[in-house]
């Protein structure tokens, strides 16, 4: 008989598993993460996310000594009511029974595998915050399928057409501060910046709090002060002085770049070659929370939706909701749901630049 070999036992051999269960997806939200949630207690946020916005009507002149106030003086300011519908977002997943008991009996593999439940809705909700942060920069209210979703930054800041109800081509106050180059590329300039900064202080007398763009442009922003690095050398090594442009923080990469003290964040869902420059004090995440008392008696659990890269996650302000469906055989169903909105209070405290290069 030949020498024995692990080929020869292999097939009766215990195959063990990791403890960790490794996460190979990047399902991070970092523009919603930065957006503050404000619930206002139903006002404004219940049937729909609705307020108040103040337009320019009044009007003012100089007038002759003596001369009677003319009818066409009478003007003041209309306030026109801005209204955004929910947008409706949910993930579905399915376990059988089998797989439930098999998986809390696990013992030679990964240790999550023994809370599928938690597990698949682990995954499920990170996957939907995801799409929802995509959503942010580019939905229009209605996605490829006619289901409502949120009105995002690129729709919300143009400078024609309608958000929310009020048309920006009738109020030119409710237009957003769009530097765009007729989508021929150029490079990104300290003076681009700076235009698109003055635009939005012109517009609305604000300025913004941060700035948020895709890493290409991240790349390009750093690149502006690649020739002025310095490096230190203290006679036996250098000194390691130069922070390059990320950090990484629980949060999962964030920019140490700065603009006119403006933080910089990239996002990976920013639609390419593009800015924005925000402000954090105009713009709110809105959510419609579950009522308590459910009307079927279905217990619910509510749920902080959390952004991941896949071995970090932070929780976002959001919540959102998971509860079984009916049972109709040897499987537990769940879906797990939220209703949602991103409110721009003054679209022209947002700047928008565009046709930026990221080659």
């Amino acid at each position: 008989m030949a020498a024995d070999n692990l080929t020869n036992i292999s097939s009766a051999l215990t195959q063990s598993f990791s403890k960790r269960l490794v996460k190979n997806w990047n399902r991070q939200g970092i523009l919603i993460s930065q957006i503050p949630v404000v619930s206002d207690g139903g006002q404004g946020d219940a049937k729909q996310v609705a307020w108040d916005a103040l337009m320019t009507g009044a009007t003012a002149g100089a007038f002759l000594e003596g001369s009677d106030v003319a009818q066409s003086e009478f003007n003041q300011d209309p306030a026109i009511p801005a209204v955004l519908p929910w947008g409706m977002y949910r993930t579905a997943f399915k376990l059988s029974n089998l797989e439930i008991n098999a998986g809390s009996r696990n013992l030679a593999g990964a240790i999550e595998l023994g809370n599928l439940v938690g597990l698949r809705a682990e995954g499920s909700i990170t996957k939907m915050l995801s799409v929802m942060n995509r959503d942010f920069f580019s939905g229009t209210g209605t996605d490829a399928s006619g289901s409502p979703n949120v009105v995002g930054l690129s729709a919300a800041l143009q400078n024609s057409g309608t958000y929310a109800g009020i048309s920006k081509n009738q109020y030119v106050e409710w237009q957003g501060n769009v530097l765009g180059n007729g989508g021929v590329v150029r490079p990104l300039t300290f003076d681009l910046l700076a235009a698109l900064e003055q635009s939005v202080f012109i517009a609305s007398g604000r300025q913004p709090t941060a700035i948020v763009c895709s890493p290409g442009i991240a790349r390009k922003y750093e690149g502006l002060f690649e020739s002025r690095r310095m490096t230190i050398d203290n006679g036996s090594a250098a000194v390691l002085g130069y922070q390059g442009s990320t950090t990484m923080p629980y949060t999962g990469p964030q920019t140490n770049l700065y603009w006119r003290s403006l933080p910089i964040f990239r996002d990976r869902d920013c639609p390419p070659n593009t800015l924005y420059m925000l402000n954090m004090q105009e713009l709110e995440t809105k959510y419609l929370p579950f009522s308590p008392l459910a009307p079927d008696g279905v217990n619910v659990r509510n749920a902080n939706m959390p952004s991941s890269d896949g071995t970090n996650f932070a929780p976002t302000n959001i919540q959102c909701t998971v509860y079984p469906l009916a049972r109709l055989g040897s499987a537990v169903p769940f879906v797990a749901e939220v209703y949602v909105q991103m409110k721009l209070s003054r679209p022209n405290a947002h700047g928008l630049l565009l046709d930026c290069a990221e080659i």
